[in-house]
């Protein structure tokens, strides 16, 4: 069986960029994304911050949800 990713490995793996490529693409400092790895989440206190990750993942092709963003996932997609 594979092993569940955090959400914040879970984008960086999906993304492919690692931190710093990924918080590029997706306009935030690597510190927030680096806190986004420690604290094994990824906040949205303003609301904002998930809908823009979708919306870049979906510009950059990156299949991401917000299921995923909120609770974590697979690298690969949904454990079969």
């Amino acid at each position: 069986m594979r092993k569940k990713l955090k959400p914040a490995d879970l984008l960086v793996k999906r993304f492919g960029l690692g931190v710093n490529g990924t918080s590029r693409a997706l306009g935030y400092s690597s510190s927030t994304v680096g806190k986004w790895l420690e604290r094994e989440r990824i906040p949205n206190t303003d609301g904002k911050v998930h809908p823009n990750i979708l919306k870049v993942a979906k510009e950059k092709g990156v299949r991401i949800s917000l299921d995923e963003i909120e609770n974590g996932g697979y690298a690969n997609g949904a454990e079969k």
